[in-house]
C-alpha cells in the first residue's frame, strides 16, 4: 500500500494510495469479520442458554461459556472498526451525509428489532397482566414499550432488561451511530501517532467504573435485576462509548495501514488463543471488568488481523457458509429470547436436547428473517428515505450486509 504525505490542520497526515489489488484484498479480507460475528452471537446465545447443561469437568468450556457476554465488548469495537472503514476518508471527512447514515443505520437495525418486539410482545403483555393489576400493567406495558421501541432502554438499569433484554445492547449502538457523524471525523483527524496513546487512554477510561465497582462493592458477579448500579455501569451508553471509540480509531489504524506487522496470521491465532485461554482458566475476573472491556486490546489485535485476511482462521471465517451465518448473525442475536419465549423454552435450558431444537429453530429463523424481511426491508427504506443522487453508486453502504455495521466497501465502485 503506497502512502504520501500531506499537511493538514492536525499536523502530517499519511494519504493512502491503495492499488486496484489492494482494494480487492481489502474486499475480500474483511469476509472474515463477517465470521467472527457468528462465533461471538452464539456465544452470547450459549451464555444466556447453555451453562446449566454442561458437566463439571468441563469447567474450561463452562468457564467459556459462562463469559459469553464479553461478545458484546467486541461488538461495540467492530463496530466502531466497520463504521470507521466504511464512512470516513483518511482526511477525516465523511463520506455521504449524516442523514443517509442514519436512514441506513435504522434499515439495518430496525426491522428485526421490530420483529423481536412483536414476537415478545405476548409473553410481556400476559405476565405484567398477571403480577400487576390491570391500571399499573397497562401504564408499565405502554411506557416500556414506548422505550424500547425508541432504543431507550439501556440509559437506566430499571429499563434495561425490559421485553427482550439482549437488546439492551441495540440501545447502546443507537447511541453510538447518533454520535458517530459528528466524533468519527474528529477522532480521524487525530495525527497517526497519537492513535495508539488514544486508543489506550479510551481503554484506561473504560475500565475506571467497573475497578471503582469491584474496588469498593467487591462486585464479581453478574448482575441481578436489583442490582441497578451495577446494570447502570455495564449498560449505560456513555460508559460504553469508550470501547466503540476505540474501534473507529482502529478502523483508521487499519486504513492508513500503521502496523503491517499485525497483518501476520501469528497475531489472529495468539489474540484468539489468548482470549480463549483467559475466558477458560480466569474464571476469578471480575464480572463488570470483562464486560466492559478488559480484553479490548486482544479483541483489537484479532480483528486488525482478520481484517487483513491471511492464516487458517481468516480463511475458515470467510468460507461462505460463515458469510452467510455471519450476515444472519443479527437475526440470530435479537431473535434469541423472543424465539424461546415463543417455542416456550425460555433459559436457561436444562437439555441439551432442548437447547439443540431451539438451536435449529433459531438459526433457521434468523437465516429467513436476513433473506426475507430485514434485506428487502432495507432496500426499501433506504430507498425511500434517503437524499441525493446517485445514492446507491457512492454510498459506502450500499451493499449493506453486516448487522451492527455496514459491509465492506465495494473498493471496485471507488476507483472505476
Amino acid at each position: 500500500m503506497g502512502t504520501n504525505l500531506v499537511e493538514s490542520g492536525a499536523g502530517i497526515t499519511p494519504r493512502v494510495s491503495p492499488s486496484r489489488d489492494n482494494l480487492v484484498a481489502s474486499k475480500r479480507n474483511l469476509n472474515a469479520l463477517t465470521g467472527l460475528r457468528f462465533l461471538a452471537a452464539v456465544n452470547v446465545v450459549f451464555y444466556h442458554f447453555v451453562r446449566p447443561t454442561l458437566p463439571s469437568w468441563t469447567y474450561p468450556l463452562s468457564n467459556i461459556v459462562g463469559a459469553g457476554y464479553v461478545s458484546v465488548s467486541l461488538f461495540f469495537l467492530l463496530s466502531g472498526f466497520i463504521l470507521s472503514f466504511s464512512y470516513l476518508e483518511t482526511s477525516g471527512k465523511m463520506r455521504g451525509i449524516s442523514w443517509n447514515f442514519y436512514v441506513s443505520r435504522f434499515a439495518r437495525i430496525y426491522p428485526a428489532y421490530l420483529i423481536a418486539f412483536l414476537l415478545a410482545a405476548p409473553s410481556n403483555i400476559l405476565t405484567s397482566l398477571h403480577v400487576n393489576q390491570l391500571g399499573v400493567a397497562i401504564g408499565k406495558l405502554l411506557t416500556g414499550a414506548f422505550v424500547v421501541l425508541t432504543l431507550q432502554q439501556s440509559w437506566t438499569p430499571w429499563t434495561a432488561w425490559y421485553w427482550n433484554f439482549p437488546a439492551w445492547s441495540i440501545s447502546v449502538e443507537a447511541f453510538f451511530y447518533l454520535v458517530f457523524p459528528w466524533i468519527g471525523p474528529r477522532l480521524t483527524r487525530l495525527r497517526p501517532a497519537w492513535c495508539i496513546s488514544t486508543a489506550c487512554g479510551l481503554w484506561l477510561l473504560s475500565l475506571c467504573a467497573p475497578m471503582t465497582l469491584y474496588l469498593f462493592r467487591g462486585t464479581t458477579g453478574a448482575p441481578g435485576l436489583n442490582d441497578h448500579l451495577q446494570m447502570a455501569v455495564e449498560f449505560n451508553p456513555l460508559l460504553r462509548l469508550p470501547e466503540f471509540l476505540i474501534g473507529i480509531l482502529l478502523g483508521r489504524a487499519y486504513k492508513l495501514g500503521l502496523f503491517p506487522q499485525l497483518s501476520s496470521s501469528i497475531f489472529s491465532n495468539l489474540s484468539a488463543t489468548s482470549v480463549m485461554a483467559i475466558l477458560a482458566f480466569c474464571p476469578f475476573i471480575p464480572h463488570p471488568l470483562l464486560a466492559n472491556g478488559l480484553l479490548i486490546p486482544l479483541f483489537a489485535i484479532l480483528i486488525y488481523s482478520l481484517a487483513a485476511g491471511k492464516g487458517l482462521l481468516a480463511y475458515g471465517l470467510s468460507r461462505p457458509t460463515m458469510i452467510l451465518l455471519g450476515e444472519a448473525s443479527y437475526g440470530l442475536y435479537i431473535l434469541q429470547i423472543p424465539i424461546a419465549l415463543v417455542l416456550r423454552l425460555p433459559p436457561p435450558h436444562n437439555s441439551l436436547r432442548t437447547f439443540a431444537i431451539y438451536f435449529v429453530v433459531l438459526i433457521s429463523t434468523a437465516i429467513l428473517s436476513w433473506r426475507f424481511v430485514e434485506s428487502p426491508l432495507r432496500i426499501c427504506i433506504r430507498r425511500w428515505f434517503s437524499t441525493g443522487k446517485n445514492m446507491n453508486r457512492h454510498s459506502p453502504d450500499a451493499k449493506d450486509s453486516s448487522w451492527l455495521d455496514p459491509a465492506p466497501l465495494n473498493p471496485l465502485k471507488e476507483i472505476e
